[in-house]
């Protein structure tokens, strides 16, 4: 086994033990009995990855069960070259890996795994001067937010829409500077259309991917006036609730207010 296969499993255990191969095999049943929708071309790194015919086969590789086999993968499963372009209906990102459900010699919905690693990020957009927050006017009231969680808002957010709140301790993840991710594990994501902080050009330039976006130095507490809310199913299986909000308050963690 290569140097290569070791850390493709390494990273391929830590996912099958969070649970997502669980839902790759039911994804697969639902596109099996809806059909394929619009495939997306994903690239491969330099590491390459594998796909089976049989997900049995994908589940058992996963889990690292056939470290003695030829190039460590199950008997219906094949390498992905290095730098290869696949055909996914389905995708979603563990880590290091680009995961989901592709074609392959002619079928749909064949479970497979991407080390994406090393593969280039599309250019980042022009920085835009940072905005520091807004001094509310002589006399007007001062907001007070009132500290909940993500789980919270998530089990009813009627109760939370158009009310001032804060959430502690979430991630920031800055795709764009109209595109700013709360996230906080919990099936729950905050999406800011725009930000005020301090902490703005920071945020900006130090929480641009999955990686950074999961680290310490990415955490903050988020004040907002909850606008509105939606759900959708990015996997397919798990539901998860959107919220979105005009203005976002980002106070990196340590700092006081």
């Amino acid at each position: 086994m290569t140097q290569r296969d070791v850390t493709l499993h390494e990273y391929a255990h830590r996912v099958a033990l969070e649970g997502e191969v669980r839902l790759l095999l039911a994804l697969a049943v639902v596109l099996a009995a809806c059909g394929p929708a619009a495939a997306e071309k994903v690239q491969a790194g330099k590491r390459g990855g594998f796909w089976c015919a049989d997900i049995n086969d994908f589940e058992k590789t996963l889990k690292g069960e056939y470290k003695n086999a030829l190039a460590a993968v199950g008997p219906s499963c094949k390498i992905i070259d290095a730098n290869a372009t696949v055909e996914a209906d389905s995708t979603d990102k563990g880590g290091r890996l680009l995961y989901g459900l592709g074609r392959f010699d002619g079928k749909t919905a064949v479970p497979f795994v991407l080390y994406q690693d090393d593969v280039a990020a599309p250019a980042p957009a022009p920085a835009t001067p940072a905005r520091a927050p807004a001094s509310p006017p002589e006399g007007a009231e001062k907001r007070t937010y009132k500290r909940v969680s993500p789980r919270d808002v998530r089990n009813a957010p009627d109760k939370w829409q158009g009310r001032d709140i804060e959430f502690a301790n979430v991630q920031v993840y800055w795709t764009d500077d109209d595109d700013v991710r709360i996230t906080a594990n919990t099936n729950v994501m905050l999406l800011a259309r725009s930000v005020s902080s301090t902490d703005a050009r920071f945020l900006r330039s130090e929480c641009k991917t999955e990686l950074e976006a999961s680290m310490r130095k990415c955490r903050v507490t988020a004040r907002f006036r909850l606008d509105r809310y939606s759900e959708d199913k990015p996997v397919g299986i798990l539901k998860r609730t959107v919220l979105v909000a005009r203005d976002v308050e980002l106070i990196r963690a340590g700092k006081k207010r």
